[in-house]
């Protein structure tokens, strides 16, 4: 079996963030198998708010998991943050999500919500097409 690679990939810096440091590994190698290198991960929010600062990163996967916020008051923090050069593009993984959680997951300024468990290919497409909207915009 061969992966697809994804060229524009290369080039995206990408942040996981989950209080889940298996979850954090497993989403890393998914996407180092897909040809992503520019990676850093978060377990907590003061974590996420820091990286986002230091690593100006393109996009952040945000577990629903993520301790002491809940994911929607995340996206309102990092959207409302001065210090941020732009406002990285942001996937939430959600367990069950619901149609409820996905429109307020897309009110609160979450660009795509992915299921979990993570199916590799669907991860990396999602990022890839979001990636594809940002560079024509």
């Amino acid at each position: 079996m061969s992966l697809v690679k994804f060229p524009s990939l290369k080039r995206t810096r990408l942040m996981i963030a989950s209080p889940d440091r298996f979850f954090r590994s497993m989403v890393g190698e998914i996407l180092s198998a897909y040809g992503y290198v520019h990676q850093v991960s978060a377990e907590t929010v003061k974590s996420v708010l820091d990286n986002a600062r230091r690593y100006h990163t393109d996009f952040i996967l945000v577990d629903e998991d993520i301790a002491f916020l809940t994911p929607f008051e995340l996206v309102r923090m990092l959207r409302g943050d001065t210090d941020l050069n732009s406002v990285p593009q942001l996937v939430l993984l959600a367990a069950r999500p619901t149609r409820v959680l996905i429109d307020e997951a897309r009110s609160a300024g979450f660009n795509a919500v992915i299921t979990k468990p993570v199916i590799p290919l669907r991860l990396v497409g999602v990022i890839e097409q979001l990636q594809n909207v940002r560079s024509a915009a």
